[in-house]
């Protein structure tokens, strides 16, 4: 799976990765991955900014969605179920070639 990374408005004043403050440099250099200081990937993005939204939207007395119900998580979760299965099978098509 390829990480996506958006680069940060400022620089975190902390690494977040518990392992880099340790070992007193970024890790993710021989990966050639982005630092988690001056990048994000984008899914931790997307919680961040929906977090952020509906904070917003609350203050000012907005409701943007209800929350899901039981049902509806359950049906989200069976078609995400499906859809990793049939991505799975297709990789596993893919390495018998």
């Amino acid at each position: 799976m390829i990480t996506e990374y958006i680069e940060r408005d400022e620089p975190l004043a902390r690494c977040p990765d518990a392992y880099c403050r340790r070992i007193g440099h970024c890790r993710n250099g021989p990966l050639n991955e982005p630092c988690l200081r001056t990048h994000e990937d984008k899914d931790d993005f997307r919680d961040r900014l929906s977090a952020k939204l509906e904070a917003l939207a609350h203050a000012h007395g907005l409701h943007l969605l209800p929350p899901p119900t039981l049902k509806q998580q359950q049906k989200g979760l069976a078609a995400l179920k499906r859809a990793l299965e049939q991505r799975e099978a297709e990789i596993d098509a893919e390495e018998r070639r």
